[in-house]
């Protein structure tokens, strides 16, 4: 299943979603942004790979997370106009 921006806001969007999930995304971004870390980004090589490994699995987690809520996710509704004249 190819994610895109759509899923990413029903995603976002949905009540059946944890907040908690939804608050892992933002989170990992703030944590490879923010200057405090388990491995001070001065540390030339693994400063840099504790924040990518982070990253890594936080989204990891979040695609797999889309991918089965998609799938959970009911039809749209068939919304019909009946006050819509045919001429």
């Amino acid at each position: 299943m190819v994610m895109n921006v759509t899923h990413v806001g029903k995603y976002v969007r949905s009540p059946r979603v944890a907040r908690w999930k939804k608050m892992l995304g933002v989170l990992s971004v703030a944590y490879a942004i923010l200057p405090f870390d388990l491995i001070p980004d001065v540390v030339p090589v693994l400063g840099w790979l504790d924040d990518v490994g982070f990253l890594t699995v936080a989204f990891g987690f979040i695609a797999r997370d889309m991918a089965k809520h998609a799938k959970e996710a009911p039809p749209a509704e068939q919304v019909i106009d009946v006050n819509a004249h045919s001429e």
